[in-house]
């Protein structure tokens, strides 16, 4: 389940950058390759907007966590009610915050696409 719900929000977290390249007319380069899952956060992270960067954050310890239940076998701690629920409440923050920003003024995304495309771009 921790895993499901990390796809659930990096799912959600590539939908809007197919989005804002649409809106926005960036060019921002959705990979479908194991690599871009770091290279997303890392840009949710410098979009410059407070939001995305909370959800950019949350996706990543949402990724250890997944990590963890799916690769540290010794410790089964790792998949147990607790972590699920707080995986679900995570995934759940983090496509609100992206459904939010969805919803936001245009200047706003306009802003948050330009500068995820300068940082992508580097």
């Amino acid at each position: 389940m921790v895993s499901r719900a990390y796809y659930a929000a990096y799912n959600v977290s590539v939908e809007l950058l197919e989005r804002l390249c649409q809106s926005e007319g960036v060019n921002l380069r959705v990979e479908k390759q194991a690599s871009f899952h770091g290279k997303l956060r890392a840009i949710l992270v410098n979009s410059g907007d407070a939001e995305l960067r909370k959800a950019g954050e949350k996706l990543n310890e949402l990724r250890l966590w997944r990590n963890q239940a799916d690769y540290e076998y010794d410790d089964l701690l790792h998949d147990t009610p607790v972590r699920v629920t707080a995986a679900l409440t995570a995934a759940d923050g983090i496509i609100r915050r992206l459904d939010e920003f969805s919803g936001t003024p245009g200047s706003r995304r306009r802003e948050a696409a330009r500068r995820m495309q300068e940082y992508q771009s580097r």
